[in-house]
């Protein structure tokens, strides 16, 4: 199962229900890991992946958001798997092509 979770903007957005969700069960993987949630993981000694080398590795967004789109159900055959993104997790559905009505 894939979990979106949205981690906020700043430090204090993270709330204590979406660090559950993210670490409730399986692999943690981060958008990525340049953000103030990150260094709260870290701290709690939680253990996570990072998406940073898609960002390097391609030439514009659309091709990042491709990217992510093909490793976040690779990273779920493997088992579950929380996804933290920037923000609220909404923008995962759009990547993944799911609209929001």
């Amino acid at each position: 199962m894939i979990t979106i979770v949205g981690l906020g903007v700043a430090r204090g957005d993270l709330t204590l229900g979406a660090l559950e969700a993210l670490t409730g069960g399986g692999q943690v993987l981060l958008r990525t890991a340049r953000t103030p949630a990150a260094d709260v993981l870290r701290e709690r000694g939680v253990a996570f992946s990072s998406l940073d080398a898609l960002y390097e590795e391609t030439e514009d967004y659309d091709e990042v958001n491709e990217a992510i789109a093909r490793a976040v159900p690779q990273a779920a055959q493997a088992g579950d798997v929380g996804v933290g993104v920037l923000g609220g997790g909404a923008i995962m559905l759009g990547i993944a092509g799911i609209s929001i009505a």
